[in-house]
């Protein structure tokens, strides 16, 4: 079944990732193969994040420990602490999860251990273009904290995606926003900057 799987996410890919649609069944059919090869320790972060595409709110596992760096943030945050001077410790963790790095190395991994090929992906401009259409797909799906966790500052964690009005040099500039909402109604925002070009 898994080779099966692969040639079509190859003929995909082969067509070009250039809709919400193809990002929904590309994340679809790497969450099958990951589950079929029980390797769900291995591509963990890509695993939440074929998950997230599928559901409209995220309360599994996974997506706790990633609600628990935001958590810890939230403490700095509301002390008026910015990112630049949070603990390097939990600087460094958080970075890879709202600049989804970690999802694309992991992606990358993915595909290079089936065989799988995309030009778009090995590079920023190509990586910035697949991400513009994936979180326009997950903004309305939050990450919830479980109902019982009485630990937790936070309610959720929500992604918004923004396109500016200007361009820079022919590029889109768009921001994507990790919107961090306390169990007071209080949000905090850790965001990036990206931009993306329209294929010709």
């Amino acid at each position: 079944m898994i080779p099966d799987i692969i040639t079509k996410l190859q003929a995909e890919l082969s067509a070009g990732i250039k809709t919400e649609a193809q990002v929904v069944y590309l994340m679809a059919q790497i969450r099958k193969i990951i589950e079929q090869e029980q390797s769900e320790n291995e591509f963990d972060f890509l695993f939440f994040h074929c998950n997230w595409v599928l559901h409209p709110r995220m309360d599994r596992q996974f997506a706790q420990a990633i609600l628990d760096k935001f958590n810890q943030a939230h403490i700095h945050m509301v002390k008026g602490i910015e990112l630049a001077n949070f603990p390097h410790s939990l600087r460094m963790e958080l970075d890879p999860i709202f600049s989804m790095d970690r999802f694309w190395k992991q992606l990358i991994l993915f595909f290079q251990s089936h065989g799988l090929h995309w030009e778009g992906l090995s590079n920023i401009v190509g990586w910035s273009a697949f991400l513009k259409l994936y979180s326009s797909v997950i903004q309305d799906c939050p990450l919830v904290i479980r109902s019982g966790n009485t630990d937790s500052y936070i309610q959720e964690v929500r992604v918004i995606y923004l396109e500016a009005d200007r361009k820079d040099h022919g590029y889109t500039v768009y921001k994507i926003s990790w919107i961090i909402t306390d169990k007071k109604g209080a949000a905090g925002e850790l965001y990036i900057l990206n931009s993306y070009k329209e294929s010709e």
